[in-house]
């Protein structure tokens, strides 16, 4: 009887398994079906069904991790890839070239050469993919080269209340940097499908909150049921360039009237039957760059430009003058406010892997000069593309798929790095004695831009440096090359040239108590500053923000302080219409002071409108001083 049941046992058990075989083979076969054409989002979800069940299904994880690399996660593809290297290093003849992939894309860039060259013997060598892999190979080492030299910028992820699983792309700034457009493929209502699986792209509208923040996406208006990107706003943001795939895919431009956004037009002359991915107007209207196919008989992108003509119309499609243009694609023309650099994506150059940003600068006789690319960590092994640049700021924004995104690309923010002079005194604590002969050090915890550097001191006990911002220093002061003071300093990030960050330095005292002296106490009575705004604006510039910092700090030090914040405006408008933006603009100011815990009781605003000009109103330098908010506050 105990035999009978162990053999019913054994067959129950084995028809369980072969069952959960035959589940697993038609899983993975439905997940084949979305592989074969590229649609990894559909293809991923049949492959992490095998794996809820059997962890191990090598290929499961080998197809999931395809998914991974394009869609999802590089970090997780390259696991991915390593546990069925680890498991049977001879499963697939492409998983030399899948790790090659992963490892570059994950910086790994000494284990991708390896696996790219140990693909390389799998091919014969009239096999085309040997170039394909060699070109891979030339980005590893250049990127190798980038990530080892990094520029001096900060990369922001803007985070997921603009970025999703999908992509997102194609940042367009306003000019006062208050609104961003954006163009994102994410989950909508009734969501139609690309051949590619994914949703079509739309159109998205963020606006900056009074905390630096943006709003929640909402939709824009002009959205059709196909693909609507947005590309550039120009003429004072009152126009619109946006693409639409009619044909090939086409520029439209759209005028705002009355403050509602018209419907779209095909802008003349660039559009053809074939690809035209993309538009840029120069800032005094008579220039237009755009990235098209129809010269190239690949069907990779070139960019071409026409000029407005006296009689208002558009000249015939040139090619620019300089090696822009090459066999892979170039695409994202920005054009700078002087007409004379260009900031463009290409996959060619000196790329370290997919689109990268180049800088190209435009000679006396028209040429373009031979394109920069503008490194790591703006560049990665991944595509950067849409470089935009802020009209009030050096801040920049870029559509880029690198790690620690939420999926695809997302949308990024560029601050520049820039050094900062640290200056000071040291002293000594209790006798608040000037000290000369010591030596500070200043050694970077985490030196991503910056290397370790000293200050010499004066007889006076001044020093000054320049240190690289956006790092945590070491600080070492030492006296005969013994260390007598040990600190910390975090630098915070500094984008504009110039600036300079206070920092004295209390060395401990050792000496003889009845040598010591009380410190002054000197307690600022009055502080004066004023902010200042663009025209027929209330917003706060980066810039503001930073000196409303400086004042917050103060009022936070001085509990006693009441603050008189007044509103002004320039002549430009009319007086009841000045009278309510000098309003917003001190209402901006409360506001921000508000939100950084000043508490409002000691604080009191005022508007004058244009009444209290001091500049001259028939200038603009005159009109600049003009528009401003006065901050006042004195120390009771």
């Amino acid at each position: 009887m105990k035999q009978y049941i162990s053999i019913v046992l054994l067959l129950v058990l084995s028809f369980t398994v072969s069952k959960a075989q035959q589940d697993s083979k038609e899983l993975i076969r439905l997940g084949d079906k979305f592989l074969k054409i590229k649609q990894y989002r559909k293809a991923l979800p049949f492959f992490e069904q095998v794996l809820k069940t059997d962890s191990t299904n090598i290929t499961a994880v080998y197809k999931a991790s395809i998914c991974h690399l394009y869609r999802y996660s590089k970090e997780q593809a390259l696991k991915g890839f390593q546990l069925v290297y680890q498991k049977d290093s001879t499963y697939d003849k492409y998983l030399y070239y899948w790790l090659g992939r992963a490892h570059h894309l994950n910086y790994s860039f000494d284990k991708a050469l390896s696996f790219y060259s140990k693909y390389k013997t799998k091919l014969t060598k009239w096999d085309t993919r040997q170039k394909e892999v060699d070109w891979y190979m030339e980005q590893a080492r250049r990127a190798r080269d980038y990530v080892n030299h990094p520029k001096n910028f900060l990369i922001t992820n803007l985070g997921p209340n603009i970025n999703s699983s999908y992509s997102e792309h194609s940042p367009v700034a306003a000019l006062t940097d208050s609104l961003l457009l954006f163009t994102s493929r994410r989950d909508k209502v009734n969501t139609k499908e690309d051949l590619d699986g994914e949703p079509f792209e739309d159109i998205f509208v963020v606006r900056r909150l009074p905390d630096g923040t943006w709003s929640a996406p909402e939709l824009f208006e002009i959205n059709t049921s196909g693909h609507d990107a947005c590309i550039q706003f120009f003429d004072n943001d009152q126009k619109l360039f946006i693409y639409r795939q009619t044909r090939g895919g086409d520029i439209y431009y759209v005028e705002k009237k009355e403050g509602i956004w018209q419907s779209p037009k095909k802008f003349p002359v660039i559009n053809t039957r074939g690809f035209e991915s993309d538009a840029f107007m120069t800032a005094d209207g008579s220039t237009v760059y755009f990235a098209t196919n129809r010269f190239k008989k690949l069907g990779d992108l070139d960019i071409y430009y026409v000029n407005k003509k006296p009689d208002s119309t558009w000249s015939k499609p040139k090619m620019l003058k300089g090696s822009i243009n090459t066999d892979e694609d170039e695409d994202a023309p920005f054009i700078s406010a002087d007409g004379k650099t260009m900031y463009f994506s290409s996959r060619g150059h000196s790329s370290m892997g997919g689109y990268d940003v180049y800088k190209t600068t435009m000679g006396a006789d028209g040429k373009w000069s031979k394109p920069e690319n503008l490194g790591y960590p703006i560049n990665t092994p991944d595509d950067d593309v849409y470089y935009y640049l802020s009209a009030v700021t050096n801040h920049a924004y870029i559509s880029s798929y690198r790690s620690g995104g939420y999926g695809e690309k997302d949308l990024y923010e560029i601050t520049p790095v820039e050094s900062v002079t640290i200056a000071g005194s040291i002293v000594e604590e209790k006798t608040n004695k000037p000290l000369d002969g010591y030596q500070i050090e200043w050694v970077p915890i985490q030196p991503v831009f910056s290397a370790a550097s000293s200050s010499t001191i004066s007889s006076t006990g001044s020093y000054s440096t320049a240190l690289i911002s956006a790092n945590q220093y070491i600080v070492n002061v030492k006296k005969e090359g013994k260390v007598v003071y040990l600190d910390t300093l975090q630098v915070p990030v500094f984008d504009t040239v110039g600036d300079t960050l206070h920092y004295p330095i209390l060395v401990p005292f050792h000496g003889n108590p009845a040598d010591t002296i009380p410190p002054p106490v000197i307690k600022p009575k009055v502080y004066t500053d004023n902010v200042y705004f663009a025209k027929k604006s209330p917003e706060l510039d980066t810039k503001t923000k930073k000196q409303l910092d400086t004042f917050i700090a103060y009022v936070k030090q001085h509990k006693e302080v009441q603050a008189v914040i007044s509103g002004h405006a320039d002549e430009t408008g009319g007086v009841e219409f000045n009278k309510k933006l000098s309003e917003a603009r001190a209402q901006a100011v409360y506001d921000y002071l508000k939100t950084h815990g000043v508490p409002v009781e000691r604080i009191e605003i005022r508007s004058f409108g244009d009444a209290k000009p001091v500049g001259d109103n028939t200038t603009e330098e005159g009109k600049a001083l003009n528009r401003r908010v006065e901050i006042f506050a004195e120390l009771l």
